[in-house]
């Protein structure tokens, strides 16, 4: 998926940072998981990156997602 739709990355990394208002890189696994859908219908129709996303999760908060380690992991796979 990452690889097949490189141009929609950046898009995708927008929007995430619209709603991280404090700018502190971390996002509800909700908020991404519905940035996620938005981005890939298609190729996320019957699946779920909800055990994906929660490698990336807060220790002290187990809905928040570390955003940034999500990207620096796309990254590696793209490059």
């Amino acid at each position: 998926m990452a690889s097949t739709k490189k141009a929609n990355w950046g898009g995708i990394w927008k929007s995430i940072k619209r709603i991280d208002k404090d700018s502190n890189g971390f996002v509800t696994i909700e908020e991404l998981e519905e940035i996620f859908r938005e981005w890939f219908p298609l190729e996320l129709e019957g699946k779920s990156p909800f055990y994906f996303f929660k490698k990336f999760g807060s220790i002290q908060n187990k809905t928040l997602i570390n955003y940034k380690s999500i990207k620096d992991c796309i990254n590696r796979q793209i490059l």
